[in-house]
């Protein structure tokens, strides 16, 4: 028998050390050092095409006035392809930035961006002011009310494409500490929501209170979703709330059905080819955007696959990076199609936000199973979870890290094994095959670790299934089952102490000198603390919204 402390504390190492383990999803054909090769020359590129002043050239096709623009995109590019906030490149840029003043959505939009990334603390005021400036500025009425023109608020005026990046920088603000007007939330959850059209797409432009937005492309659709996941994530608590003293879990306060709808639309429609539509030449240009508009919506729902037409799984960054790769010229830059994308700083640092997604490490998937939506009744749980252990772990992974959705019957076990952490939680009968099962086991065998829970109430028939998949998984080992993690195990206190009035019972497997499965079954009535795991990672949105001490230390 292997000490259970010391191969605990090794399960740590590895998680902390996951930067080195989970590179971007390779093919044979797609291996991470030409990935870290294609983004070394990218930001190479960039960076001599910098300023001595600090700033990038800020002219753009079409965009006559867009003040310092390009200088905040090149330097968000080059914070994500893993640039150190303490660059000379960057500190030049940060000196330019910071002088600069609000004018146009674009550029506010970036600029705080970037601010929310290099040092929030230090620029908490001019972030603050940002974010003044974009709800000032976001439309009040009309028929686009709730989304954002280039300059002004008005109700004439507003279009997809500035509305996501207002939001995008609201977003990440909020992540900081930045307090939004909850006002601005809800008016751009309204307008996303209304302007979805019927094939659930979303086109640039809403023209009337009845009308959608014209032709679905694929950029304006990864725009509307990403921006109603976001704004979804502000509004409530999701699907748990706090009524009084009492947590309620499994409350699914926003309905699924126009994102889910958005996700089919865009996998339906994938490409890495150009920028898709259904409308002939609706689509026409905005290539590099697109792409990058994928990478948003991946990052934000966690989809690790895209679900095509023919019901196949897309690897969207893997397909997506294979392509930029034939794209990137040999001195490193990246340029589009489009009048826009040719000027190669923008198509470079669009495509280096596409390609960085590959250098966040994945600390956890969740496993989507069976029918419905019994695998995901906390929509954000892991989401939220992702963010806090970013928080903790900020020092050793700048550039933040990721979450992925990992659908059980379309994943292979190199897939499970991209993230070192599997969840698996419902509240019904499992729905898991014999070549699931056997993936599983596989997935144990090399080194995975299960993390499962029973959530929401009448959960007990997820609690006898859950029991008999262990059975069947550890089917040739009947010694390894399901037993009580005593009070000594280190899963109390490894990362942080959980104090003794908080805890409830915990099951595990020990297999292979290590705990491999850790289980919470439903908590005991009358005896453990109400709600699950999903539920108050659910609830630690981290949102401005005051709590209870009682609530506090439950959701801590």
């Amino acid at each position: 028998m292997c000490p259970r402390y010391r191969h605990w504390a090794s399960l740590v190492i590895i998680l902390a050390t996951v930067w080195t383990l989970v590179q971007p999803a390779a093919a044979e054909d797609l291996t991470s050092e030409k990935v870290r090769k294609a983004i070394e020359k990218g930001v190479a590129f960039l960076k001599r095409k910098q300023n001595p002043n600090g700033g990038w050239d800020d002219a753009v096709p079409m965009f006559p006035s867009m003040p310092k623009g390009v200088t905040s995109l090149c330097t968000l590019a080059l914070l994500n392809a893993g640039v150190p906030h303490d660059d000379e490149c960057i500190q030049r840029a940060m000196k330019l930035l910071r002088e600069q003043k609000p004018s146009q959505t674009y550029s506010a939009a970036l600029n705080t961006m970037v601010l929310c990334i290099v040092d929030p603390t230090k620029d908490a005021a001019l972030i603050a002011r940002n974010v003044r400036f974009l709800e000032k500025i976001q439309i009040k009425g009309g028929p686009r009310k709730g989304a954002w023109s280039y300059t002004s608020a008005d109700i004439n005026s507003g279009d997809n494409s500035n509305a996501q990046f207002a939001v995008l920088a609201l977003y990440e603000a909020q992540r900081v500490g930045v307090k939004v007007d909850p006002a601005a939330w809800n008016m751009a959850y309204q307008y996303w929501t209304k302007s979805q059209n019927q094939d659930d797409s979303w086109g640039y432009q809403r023209s009337g209170p009845d009308n959608d937005s014209g032709p679905g492309t694929g950029s304006m659709t990864c725009a509307g979703l990403a921006s109603l996941l976001i704004c979804q994530s502000q509004i409530n608590d999701g699907d748990a709330s706090i009524e009084g003293e009492e947590v309620q879990c499994c409350g699914a306060k926003l309905p699924h059905e126009k994102v889910e709808g958005a996700l089919k639309w865009i996998g339906k429609t994938f490409t890495v080819h150009d920028n898709p539509s259904l409308v002939a030449n609706a689509g026409r240009g905005w290539h590099l955007y697109y792409l990058y508009g994928i990478e948003r919506v991946g990052r934000l729902s966690g989809q690790r696959f895209l679900v095509g037409g023919d019901g196949e799984k897309r690897d969207w960054y893997r397909e997506g990076t294979e392509k930029l790769l034939t794209m990137q010229k040999s001195n490193g830059e990246f340029q589009g199609k489009q009048a826009v994308e040719e000027k190669p700083e923008i198509g470079t640092s669009l495509a280096l936000l596409f390609i960085s997604k590959g250098r966040r490490p994945v600390v956890i998937g969740k496993l989507q199973h069976g029918k419905g939506n019994d695998w995901n009744r906390h929509r954000a749980d892991v989401a939220n979870l992702t963010t806090y252990v970013e928080g903790k772990w900020k020092k050793d992974f700048p550039i933040g890290l990721s979450w992925q959705v990992v659908d059980s019957k379309l994943a292979t076990v190199e897939d499970l094994l991209q993230s070192p952490v599997l969840l698996i939680n419902g509240s019904t009968t499992l729905d898991i095959s014999e070549e699931e099962i056997k993936r599983l086991r596989d997935y144990l065998d090399r080194g995975g670790l299960i993390v499962a829970e029973a959530c929401c109430e009448n959960s007990r028939q997820f609690d006898v299934s859950f029991r008999a998949l262990m059975e069947k998984v550890f089917a040739d080992r009947p010694e390894h089952r399901l037993k009580l993690l005593t009070a000594d195990h280190p899963v109390w206190y490894a990362e942080e102490r959980v104090a003794p009035d908080q805890q409830r019972p915990l099951l595990g497997i020990d297999y292979g000198c290590r705990t491999s499965v850790i289980y919470a079954p439903p908590p005991r009535d009358g005896v453990d603390p109400p709600g699950n795991l999903s539920c108050y990672w659910e609830l630690d949105s981290g949102s401005l919204r005051k709590r209870s001490d009682k609530i506090q230390q439950q959701i801590d």
